[in-house]
């Protein structure tokens, strides 16, 4: 039922926002909250875990831009970029480290995207 782009398009809508994330480094991440008052939350939306579905992203994006004839250089930076960003737990692990409680983690996608939320 109805136009088979609404599932391509529920993929990679949110990646956008992702892609927002991805832009900075871990530690500027934390150096930012600053900003967030005591009993605030704060939730951060990035790629999850490296898994397989992960996997066949870091091969389809490549593919898109052959097809599209998009700039490559753009896309292999996100590509770098989701790769070496941390996983779910680590990033929980980072947060607490520097003062946040963990609230909730919620994973889309069987893990590839990943919310939490953290409480100053």
């Amino acid at each position: 039922t109805g136009n088979p782009w609404y599932g391509v398009l529920a993929f990679f809508l949110p990646i956008i926002g992702i892609i927002a994330a991805l832009i900075l480094k871990k530690h500027n991440y934390i150096r930012n909250y600053k900003v967030l008052k005591k009993g605030g939350k704060f939730l951060q939306l990035d790629f999850g875990e490296h898994n397989f579905i992960s996997k066949i992203f870091d091969f389809v994006v490549p593919l898109e831009v052959k097809l599209l004839k998009k700039e490559p250089q753009n896309y292999e930076y996100l590509l770098k970029s989701k790769n070496e960003f941390p996983e779910p737990d680590e990033l929980i692990r980072e947060f607490e480290k520097h003062g946040f409680k963990y609230v909730k983690k919620c994973c889309f996608l069987f893990g590839t995207i990943s919310a939490q939320i953290v409480e100053k």
